[in-house]
């Protein structure tokens, strides 16, 4: 398990040596940073690869009753637009 920002690093450098080091640690820094963001405002992450398109990182709750899902879309729908209003400002 990757545990600290730098050997994170090193094998996302051997996977891309056409970028520094400084550049990958702003880019890893700030994916984290987005992340964090999202999840503060209780927002659905949700990563997924596209090559064989499985999802690799899940934050938020998962439940299979629709209309409660479908109340819950709505709530994170109006953050989401205020949210992006705050930021357009």
């Amino acid at each position: 398990m990757v545990t600290q920002l730098k050997d994170y690093l090193d094998k996302v450098k051997e996977k891309y040596p056409f970028f520094s080091k400084s550049d990958l640690s702003k880019i890893i820094l700030f994916g984290f940073r987005r992340y964090i963001w999202a999840n503060q405002r209780h927002a659905d992450v949700l990563l997924k690869n596209r090559i064989d398109y499985s999802t690799t990182m899940h934050c938020g709750p998962l439940g299979t009753d629709t209309l409660k899902h479908y109340k819950r879309f709505v709530v994170k729908w109006r953050m989401k637009e205020r949210a992006l209003y705050k930021l357009s400002k």
